[in-house]
């Protein structure tokens, strides 16, 4: 399953959004700590004047004096404070510290020692009334969540805008590569980029595809000249040897030679023929050319154990006699010459069966089997080596024909192929 990938243009932009969005939070909680510790502050040296002037005259009268802010009241005792705040503290040996009251008061409250022995006493400090941060807290958000907004739109825009320009170049190459193909291999201009890193990507990739258009030009003029310069000998020495074959008896020590001949031209002729099916990579062709599967399928084994000279092995065939083969017959009997082959070579003697159902062909023989490192390459659609280049044929003629292909291990022993043709 491929993975879903997204798109580098809206990776920019969510990274420029989610940037934008972590600044405004961490400049609204810096703000909001700022506000509270300067508000706390302004209040606390109002309470330390406070106890500064009543300190002093202690000093001279050996009483309080009127407070000099009204906010502020002096108490000898925790059990003095205001009933709402006498109630939180009443349990705390030091009850200094902030407190919240009922009916939105706060409290401030700070102990300090009297002179010339007076005791302990308590400023308390209700400034409920003083605040000015948290009563407009609620306004201050409003105010931060419309800036924030703006930020994001501006950085959205931002991040949109140059995004679209650093990845234009990238996706015209990527909508130009996707839209390639082998006959059709674009041109690309590495001037299409101000930027000298994607400059240097479109120029790498244009020279790749400027290799590939050589390659597959080389291949085309290959594949011509092939057609011309291999079939034609290979014609004359078949026709040749059926020539000779009809010129009457011939001695033994001739005719087996010649029957030789004449067969290893005709396995040259097919091989080449499906050469050129593979070099031009040919698109599957249409049902009305498949043939019925049995007869190809009892062709393909006769001529096959007559070339390997496996007589002796004995297969066994279980296909419907309407089952149409879902490709042309070329293909459909290189495929199976040489799954059929490579049974009997490899599969020590023992019988090979072959039986087909609606949706595909299998072929089992009982063999040694293919070991972990084979079955890993095959079902990553790599021929392994050492078996020739008939199941690197199979491989690429299914790939080409779009037919599924499974190798995999009999539990008897051998090798169990399934092929959908």
């Amino acid at each position: 399953m491929s993975r879903r990938r997204r798109s580098l243009r809206g990776r920019i932009v969510a990274t420029f959004l989610t940037y934008a969005f972590a600044v405004s939070l961490g400049f609204v909680g810096t703000g909001f700590v700022v506000a509270w510790v300067v508000e706390d502050a302004w209040l606390n040296q109002q309470i330390a004047e406070e106890i500064a002037h009543q300190q002093d005259h202690w000093r001279r009268h050996g009483r309080f004096a009127p407070p000099v802010f009204s906010h502020v009241s002096l108490h000898r005792s925790p059990a003095e404070f205001p009933a709402d705040l006498a109630r939180q503290v009443a349990a705390r040996r030091d009850p200094q510290g902030e407190y919240a009251g009922v009916g939105g008061r706060h409290y401030h409250v700070l102990g300090f020692a009297l002179p010339d022995g007076g005791g302990k006493a308590w400023a308390v400090a209700e400034v409920a009334s003083r605040l000015v941060v948290r009563p407009l807290t609620g306004e201050l958000l409003v105010l931060i969540a419309g800036s924030a907004t703006f930020m994001l739109l501006a950085a959205g825009v931002l991040g949109y805008g140059l995004a679209r320009r650093t990845t234009a170049p990238l996706t015209a190459l990527a909508r130009t590569v996707e839209e390639a193909s082998v006959d059709r291999i674009p041109r690309l201009d590495d001037a299409a980029s101000e930027d000298a890193e994607i400059a240097a990507v479109i120029g790498k990739v244009a020279e790749l595809l400027e290799g590939t258009r050589g390659f597959v030009e080389r291949e085309h003029r290959f594949t011509r000249d092939a057609s011309h310069e291999l079939r034609t000998p290979i014609t004359v020495i078949r026709s040749s040897a059926e020539l000779m074959a009809t010129r009457g008896p011939l001695p033994s020590e001739l005719s087996r030679p010649l029957q030789r001949i004449e067969q290893a031209a005709r396995d040259m002729e097919r091989t080449v023929d499906l050469l050129l099916l593979l070099a031009r990579e040919e698109a599957a062709p249409s049902v009305a050319e498949a043939a019925d599967l049995l007869p190809l399928v009892e062709r393909v084994v006769l001529a096959e154990s007559e070339r390997i000279g496996a007589h002796h092995v004995a297969v066994s065939l279980a296909i419907p006699a309407a089952r149409k083969a879902r490709a042309s017959t070329p293909v459909a009997e290189a495929i199976i010459r040489n799954l059929v082959a490579n049974a009997l070579v490899h599969g020590g003697g023992a019988p090979v069966a072959i039986r087909a159902d609606a949706e595909k062909l299998e072929i089992a023989d009982q063999g040694a089997g293919m070991s972990d490192e084979w079955l890993e390459d095959l079902g990553a659609g790599r021929a392994p080596q050492g078996r020739g280049i008939g199941l690197s044929i199979v491989l690429r003629l299914c790939r080409l024909q779009n037919l599924p292909l499974a190798f995999a291990r009999r539990p008897g022993g051998g090798t169990l192929v399934e092929v959908g043709l």
